[in-house]
């Protein structure tokens, strides 16, 4: 999934008014989700990794859901 953003939407935003700031937003967040999943990776209690899961996996959706509102969004103005 990064790769393939990183290869093709990703630099054709940054070259739009705005696009650089919005695509570093979304690197970063993706570099946050990536940390908070080796951090569940070591947890060992259940009910706090389950927990846990559920907060990336909102996460996650919501990063899902400003790359299209913001990244694509740019890309297809």
């Amino acid at each position: 999934h990064e790769v393939a953003e990183e290869s093709v939407p990703f630099p054709a935003a940054r070259k739009l008014p705005g696009g650089e700031e919005i695509v570093e937003s979304r690197i970063d967040e993706q570099s946050n989700a990536e940390k908070e999943l080796d951090r569940i990776d070591s947890m060992t209690h259940t009910e706090e990794r389950l927990v846990a899961l559920r907060a990336l996996e909102s996460d996650v959706l919501e990063h899902a859901d400003q790359e299209e509102r913001t990244v694509y969004a740019l890309l297809s103005e």
